[in-house]
């Protein structure tokens, strides 16, 4: 595989969400998510404005009891470990 013409090595995953919106409000997000089985144990969100990622940061965690993280740009995250 190439990217920008230089040769990269795939290691993950290329995963195609059937109607999943782009541009779904938080109630969309947390009914979508709600269905999920198993129920994700980590969720990351890298989109949106600081405030109403964190208030659906705090609803995800109380719905889910999953651990959600909103990080900062490059951050990194081992997700294995």
């Amino acid at each position: 595989m190439n990217i920008f013409g230089e040769p990269a090595q795939r290691r993950c995953e290329v995963v195609s969400l059937e109607g999943f919106s782009a541009h779904a409000d938080q109630g969309e997000i947390l009914g979508w998510v709600g269905r999920l089985d198993p129920a994700p144990r980590r969720i990351f969100l890298v989109h949106g404005d600081a405030a109403p990622a964190e208030t659906l940061a705090g609803l995800l965690r109380e719905q889910l009891g999953a651990t959600v993280t909103i990080p900062a740009p490059g951050e990194e995250a081992a997700l294995w470990s």
